[in-house]
């Protein structure tokens, strides 16, 4: 189970990359370069036209663009960047090698531009074949403007961030985005999903089992993507795995859905954030 493993772990990497969407700095983007002057006192060379050549010639046809990849929503920091409010869900869910080994962590990030704010919400919870028991935690981190607190085991942590450090921090995070994993897009059909007109694909993943040589139980996966704006609506991807038909197993299920989207979403830090000292 070596190769499952890794791909949870990796998947964790993904998830984690999934938080620095809170911080929605503006996109860069690239702007074409301006045209050189020429060196002062030169003067542009004048081509005389050939008795041949200055016979009218039919304007060449422009190449056509090609059409865009519909299937292929854009990155997942890029498409939040685009909007104006929105709540974003993140769910990932590990089993095995043991039907008592499961953990889940669920990520939920509230977004309004017209406050400045956002609040992201992070659950764990999590059982073993040693520790039966569940263990659990959260976590609430409301950032309005520069300050920034953090609740956790009903203890409050107020920071407030440097103008200069909070915008080049924007800046690396333009740098960093993701897209989930998709792979052999088929088109189901337009949908509309938590008010956006979306198109819906489902999806299943290549080589699962190749290496390990264990046996796929599971492989599904589907996705919806905006028609207006190409961000991720929702996305869905469950896999499990098999060495013996009795033996251990690995299974892993993700979600992703955005919901309130420009839609009027409050953000206010509680009392206990109101009462703690700046750090």
């Amino acid at each position: 189970m070596k190769s499952m493993k890794r791909w949870i772990v990796l998947s964790i990497v993904a998830l984690v990359c999934t938080s620095l969407a809170c911080n929605l700095g503006g996109l860069t983007s690239g702007t074409p370069a301006p045209a050189q002057p020429s060196a002062p006192g030169a003067s542009s060379p004048t081509a005389t036209p050939s008795p041949a050549s200055s016979a009218a010639k039919p304007a060449a046809s422009p190449s056509p663009e090609p059409a865009p990849d519909l299937s292929q929503p854009v990155p997942l920091r890029q498409g939040l960047a685009s909007l104006d409010s929105f709540v974003l869900v993140v769910s990932m869910v590990s089993n095995g090698p043991t039907t008592q080994d499961r953990s889940e962590m669920i990520y939920e990030v509230n977004y309004s531009s017209a406050d400045d704010a956002y609040m992201v919400r992070t659950s764990n919870w999590e059982t073993t074949a040693d520790y039966p028991e569940p263990s659990t935690s959260e976590s609430l981190q409301y950032t309005v403007g520069l300050k920034t607190c953090t609740e956790s085991d009903g203890e409050y942590r107020v920071e407030e961030a440097d103008p200069m450090a909070n915008e080049l921090q924007g800046v690396l995070l333009d740098m960093i985005d993701f897209t989930p994993i998709i792979a052999n897009p088929v088109l189901v059909g337009q949908e509309t999903v938590n008010g956006v007109e979306t198109n819906h694909y489902t999806f299943l993943l290549d080589g699962l089992g190749v290496e390990s040589g264990a046996n796929v139980t599971k492989n599904e996966g589907e996705y919806w993507v905006a028609v207006d704006g190409q961000y991720l609506v929702k996305y869905y991807l469950a896999i499990e795995q098999r060495m013996e038909a009795d033996g251990d197993f690995g299974g892993l299920q993700v979600s992703i859905e955005l919901s309130s989207i420009n839609q009027p979403i409050q953000i206010t830090m509680p009392e206990g954030c109101q009462t703690a000292i700046v750090e």
